[in-house]
């Protein structure tokens, strides 16, 4: 089977500070992971460069088959990802801040009529 996440030998350095050091794991498709650690462990930097909003200095990921260094564009077809950071409303549920996000960007239309039409009620 292949992982729809894989990082290996992954490090990410900030002014010529080690954040991330030596890092590899792979999540198979269907599985539920956690990323825990203490502030400063690198959980962020791991999440922003499985999405393509950084490099990583060195080593490998994979996130559905493509690589997120040369495929950015290919991942970012694959993945969706609203962070803690951009809620606009504390009251708003998961699926009121996607479609308030939907609104602010050029998310096609025909995903969310799609997700709407298939029941998700979120």
């Amino acid at each position: 089977m292949t992982a729809a996440i894989a990082l290996e030998n992954v490090h990410k350095v900030y002014n010529n500070t080690p954040v991330v050091n030596d890092l590899s794991f792979s999540i198979n498709p269907g599985e539920v992971f956690g990323l825990l650690g203490p502030n400063g462990a690198g959980k962020s930097t791991t999440i922003r460069m499985l999405t393509t909003l950084t490099k990583p200095t060195q080593g490998e990921i994979v996130v559905a088959g493509h690589d997120v260094v040369r495929q950015p564009f290919r991942v970012k077809q694959q993945i969706g990802v609203v962070l803690q950071q951009v809620s606009v409303d504390l009251d708003l549920s998961v699926w009121e801040t996607w479609n308030s996000t939907d609104e602010c960007t050029t998310f096609p239309t025909l995903v969310v009529e799609l997700r709407s039409n298939a029941g998700w009620n979120m």
